[in-house]
């Protein structure tokens, strides 16, 4: 018995992180890879319940089945599923081959509870899901311009930083700070300050392309990543920011860091410290400006002032 203790004390523990980590995996299956495992799921069940006599606790893992396939796939997969788990439970225990066959009547009975207890959850499960997208949306986005904000923009910047690195693409970055800002909350208090926020964030998303990065870092500090862009295409894209701005009443100035990268960026806190600090060469240079660079492998920068005035005549 002392030998058998022993044996049991060196298996190893369960791993609950590791369990979680492997279920947390699955929300990467398409629609219909979780309709496939979940077929073959409620199927493996169902056979588990005609062929043995184990206390399987079946509706708790229909249950699990159905909800997983809903919270990770659709609602018309685990609707799908629910059904055939009812029909698999009417199989299995009113067919006459059943290892313990109650009739039809009865088994129709149980397959239907079963199907109503499974929509049920997957109603839960839907429920759930929005519910976690809701808040995920508001832990991502800022609550004002509807931007990303800066725990969010860290997340898809580094993905992209990655992204251009291995298919060896240029990438720009541009940091923004609106000029006058603090004066006009001074002036005309916080809402004319928020409404001015709105409408640079609206002009911003007006000018890019669909898989550029927008977010708000803070107060009236923005950045906004240009994927495959060299420093040209940058310049081109703040000019017509800029053009929109302009136009609008009263107009808005900005101060602008802009660094391109044709050799990859060590990290996404690098590139924003370089911006950021072009910025403000930007706004001690008296604002309205760009300062731009360009960062290669081959030693020293390019930088150039430039007053935003000017940059339409430069494009």
């Amino acid at each position: 018995m002392r030998a058998f203790w022993f044996r049991r004390q060196e298996r190893p523990r369960p791993d609950p992180d590791g369990f979680f980590r492997a279920l947390h995996s699955f929300s990467g299956l398409s629609t219909g890879a979780v309709v496939i495992l979940g077929i073959a799921s409620v199927g493996a069940t169902g056979f588990i319940e005609w062929v043995t006599d184990l206390p399987l606790p079946n509706d708790v893992v229909f249950v699990l089945i159905v909800g997983g396939a809903t919270f990770h796939g659709s609602a018309t997969a685990g609707v799908f599923l629910a059904a055939l788990a009812g029909a698999v439970r009417l199989i299995s225990t009113g067919a006459p081959f059943a290892r313990v066959p109650i009739g039809w009547p009865l088994a129709a009975v149980e397959g239907l509870a079963l199907v109503a207890l499974l929509l049920g959850f997957v109603l839960l499960a839907r429920t759930l899901h929005r519910a976690m997208d809701a808040l995920q949306h508001q832990a991502l986005r800022d609550s004002l311009t509807g931007t990303l904000n800066a725990r969010g923009f860290l997340d898809v910047a580094e993905r992209e930083r990655l992204r251009t690195l291995r298919n060896e693409q240029p990438l720009t970055i541009a940091y923004f700070d609106i000029d006058g800002l603090k004066n006009l909350n001074d002036a005309a208090g916080h809402q004319a300050g928020d409404r001015l926020l709105v409408r640079f964030a609206a002009a911003v998303e007006a000018s890019i392309r669909a898989y550029d990065i927008f977010a708000r870092m803070g107060g009236d500090e923005f950045v906004l990543i240009l994927p495959a862009a060299d420093q040209q295409e940058a310049l081109g894209v703040v000019t017509r920011i800029r053009d929109q701005l302009v136009r609008q009443q009263p107009p808005l100035l900005l101060s602008v860091g802009v660094v391109t990268y044709s050799a990859p960026a060590d990290s996404v806190e690098s590139m924003l410290q370089a911006a950021d600090g072009l910025m403000y060469q930007a706004k001690r240079a008296g604002g309205n400006r760009l300062v731009g660079e360009v960062r290669s492998a081959k030693p020293g920068s390019n930088h150039h002032l430039i007053t935003l005035g000017d940059l339409a005549t430069q494009h």
